[in-house]
C-alpha cells in the first residue's frame, strides 16, 4: 500500500477505503490509450467494429478527438501529483549595465540600471 503520510485526512481516508485514485486515473488512461489506438486503426481502414445488428460501426472523429484530449487532461493531472512546483532560482548572473549614446548633446539611454523606475 502506498505512504500517504503528509497528504492530509482526506488521502488517509481514501486509503483506508482501499482506493487510491493516483492507482484509478493510471488505469483510465492506459484504457485510454488502448481505446486511441483502436480508433486511429479504425480511422486507416485497418480495424472495423460492428453493431450489435452486424453492421460495421463508422468511424466517429469527434469521439476519437475527445479521447484525445482527455487522455492528455488525465496525463496533466497524474503530472501534478508526479512533481511538485519547483521554485525559479535567483538570477545570479544579472544583465549589465547598458548605456547608448544617442546624438552628440550626450542624451543617453541606459537599460538594466538598478535604479532604473522602468525595472
Amino acid at each position: 500500500m502506498a505512504s500517504y503520510r503528509g497528504l492530509g485526512s482526506s488521502s488517509v481516508k481514501l486509503a483506508g477505503l482501499g482506493f487510491d485514485p493516483i492507482e484509478v486515473m493510471v488505469r483510465s488512461y492506459q484504457k485510454m490509450l488502448v481505446e486511441i489506438e483502436l480508433q486511429e486503426r479504425m480511422a486507416l481502414g485497418e480495424e472495423i467494429r460492428f453493431n450489435k445488428d452486424k453492421t460495421p460501426k463508422a468511424y466517429n472523429v469527434e469521439f476519437h478527438m475527445n479521447l484525445v484530449e482527455r487522455a492528455g487532461l488525465l496525463a496533466e493531472k497524474l503530472l501534478k501529483f508526479g512533481y511538485a512546483p519547483v521554485k525559479e532560482a535567483e538570477d545570479t548572473n544579472p544583465l549589465p549595465v547598458l548605456r547608448i549614446q544617442l546624438n552628440n548633446e550626450g542624451d543617453v539611454f541606459t537599460l538594466n540600471q538598478k535604479d532604473d523606475p522602468d525595472d
